[in-house]
């Protein structure tokens, strides 16, 4: 089989390149009023040849040989001629009659079961229409969410108390150091795998998180588009795509148990109404402090062993590229910790594709290209709330600053007390032989002295947004493939494009340090209502690579189903199934954008530094398809 349109694409790049070049297709007049031979006709007869006829005698009648402005084509030199001055040009080759308006714009020569067909028609081009639905799955949000360089909770409370805390733990009557290598990891947590939410390989005490844990983020969308192919299988398409808002979100509550936080909102009430005034400790300070410790119940099921966010506090120091490093907290929060991550995009382009390169029965490729726009909005948000108040088990000796004591998070009630992995106390595991569960019954030790001389800033709250928006556009080249059946056709497309991408960045937020020392906040005030809040913005432009690949199978199965089938504009369509994937590099992440520092009191927050990853959503569409 041969066809003769493949030419056409090659020729359409050719004429795209020559297109600077001047191309002449009749010469102007010479200086003496002449014309540079043109067709006469002699009276003689139909002979073609060229004569010199004066430039104001085109057109007149009485001039003797009147030649139309159509006919001065081909321009001379181009024929060979005689000593008489004619021509030697088959008809064929002459301006009329083989070269006409009314002639078909399309040809073909084809060989089908070894017979020779001859096509010639005009263009009877087919516009079609397509709206798809869009499941999507945008990539999931990469970085550790706080300094990597920071100690964990753990090591901060060793640092700051200067003695190994696993003094801290053991500080009491018929402990065991398997608390202690609970949380170090050394050995397995008291819980199945399956159900165990433990980080950095030990039980959860405060510990650092990965933004991964939001997982992908699943999302909805729409996309449209609008074309005409012609009879030589190339054409037009305009594409648009929208992917709505969606968000992912990672709230450390989640791996409580049920039974806990079942008082939340009253133990906050409480926590606001406390006042503290005198200075006695059998005043109103005493009762006060009294009234909370009656409150022991609520505080040891409302107050929660959540996550940390490691800081750099202005004493972290990194060494060797980022191998060692001394300094830096963790600020634990025991009421909220939240991760969000949410999601827009959107985007369209213009495309040309020409008639297949290649074509093997119904199999076809073609090559496709144009232009393409794109826009991405991706914001993360990390909110967290600390009680303020630090608690331990009731022990020998003065309360230790910044320790928030709890139990191994395994979903059990070792002590029997009613409240499941409690709060400021270590609850005893009867089948790890630790006391036989005389721990249950310890009063936590609380300390309020931030409460009293902060009653503004506590119960803390602290927030980060990372805001991203990127605005990609530029060229796309790829290529189309598809199988036309008698009663399907499955279609693909891949296109590769790099695109300008401008970028902006913004951050801002409140509250970001250690959570348990006051001293690192600067106290609000009527003038200033939030004096730790910070916010920062940056901009930038660079170039990112952008690959997007489909298949789509579509057939008109409406006009089998009842109901829809007496539906004309349903009837007549086709069903669209299909799946997308779209990659784009190079794209600014807010997540791990984060410089993650924080102590107000000496002008230390969180920064802006610049981090890429690929950006990915895939999508499963479902639409109808008009053809017309």
């Amino acid at each position: 089989m041969r066809e003769h349109p493949w030419l056409v694409p090659v020729l359409a790049w050719l004429l795209a390149i020559t297109s600077s070049q001047n191309a002449l297709a009749q010469y102007p007049p010479e200086a003496n009023g002449y014309l540079p031979q043109v067709p006469s006709f002699p009276a003689s007869g139909p002979a073609y040849g060229y004569q010199r006829t004066p430039f104001s005698n085109i057109g007149n009648s009485n001039a003797g040989y009147p030649v139309p402005i159509s006919m001065q084509q081909p321009a001379p030199g181009l024929a060979p001629q005689d000593a008489a001055g004619t021509t030697s040009l088959a008809d064929t080759m002459m301006p009329f009659p083989a070269i006409s308006a009314f002639m078909p714009s399309f040809t073909q020569h084809k060989n089908e079961g070894g017979l020779w067909f001859s096509r010639k028609r005009n263009y009877n081009r087919k516009y079609f229409m397509q709206i798809d639905y869009l499941y999507t799955k945008t990539r999931k949000p990469h970085g550790a969410v706080g300094n990597e360089s920071a100690p964990s909770y753990l090591r901060t409370l060793e640092a700051t108390q200067n003695i190994p805390i696993i003094d801290v733990f053991l500080a009491f009557d018929d402990a065991d150091p398997i608390v202690f290598t609970q949380f170090e990891g050394q050995i397995p947590p008291d819980r199945s795998v399956a159900d165990n939410p433990v980080t950095s390989g030990g039980a959860n005490l405060f510990n650092q998180v990965d933004a991964s844990v939001i997982g992908h983020i699943n999302g909805h969308g729409i996309r449209s588009k609008f074309g005409y192919v012609n009879d030589d299988g190339g054409g037009m398409v305009f594409t648009a795509w929208w992917n709505t808002k969606s968000k992912g979100v990672f709230d450390a509550k989640r791996d409580l148990a049920r039974q806990r936080d079942t008082e939340a909102e009253l133990f906050a009430a409480l926590l606001d109404e406390i006042t503290f005034t005198g200075n006695e400790t059998d005043g109103p300070i005493g009762r006060e402090l009294s009234d909370l410790q009656m409150l022991e119940p609520l505080l040891q099921n409302n107050v929660h062993n959540l996550r940390g966010l490691p800081l750099d506090d202005g004493t972290l120091q990194v060494f060797d590229n980022g191998q060692s490093a001394i300094g830096g907290v963790t600020a634990p929060y025991d009421l909220q910790f939240v991760l969000t991550m949410e999601t827009e995009s959107g985007g369209g382009s213009l495309s040309m594709f020409s008639a297949p390169l290649a074509k093997w029965g119904p199999i076809s490729f073609r090559p496709i290209g144009g232009i393409r726009y794109q826009y991405i909005r991706e914001d993360f948000n990390f909110f967290g709330q600390d009680s303020g108040l630090v608690y331990i088990p009731d022990m020998d000796g003065p309360i230790v600053g910044d320790i928030k004591a709890h139990s191994i998070a395994n979903l059990v009630d070792d002590d029997m007390d009613g409240i499941v992995d409690n709060a400021g106390i270590i609850e005893v595991n009867p089948l790890l032989g630790m006391g036989g569960g005389q721990m249950g019954a310890t009063t936590p030790l609380i300390d309020i002295s931030r409460l009293q001389l902060f009653p503004t800033l506590y119960p803390i709250t602290a927030f980060v947004d990372s805001k991203a928006r990127s605005h990609l556009a530029g060229p796309e080249i790829g290529v189309q493939y598809g199988i036309d059946g008698n009663r399907f056709r499955l279609e693909g497309q891949t296109t590769f494009g790099v695109m300008a991408n401008y970028e902006r960045l913004t951050l801002n937020g409140d509250n970001i340090g250690m959570t348990t020392r006051p001293g690192n906040f600067i106290q609000p005030t009527t003038q200033n209502i939030t004096p730790n809040s910070f916010n920062d913005i940056e901009t930038h432009t660079h170039v990112s690579p952008m690959l997007e690949t489909s298949l789509t199978v579509s057939a008109q199965l409406l006009q089998y189903v009842p109901v829809l089938r007496r539906i004309e504009a349903l009837s007549a369509a086709n069903f669209r199934f299909g799946y997308s994937f779209l990659f784009v590099g190079a794209v600014v992440a807010p997540e791990d954008s984060i410089l993650w520092q924080g102590n107000p009191a000496i002008g230390l927050f969180p920064d802006i530094n610049l981090e890429r990853q690929d950006w990915t959503m895939s999508a499963w569409n479902f639409g109808l398809e008009w053809i017309y």
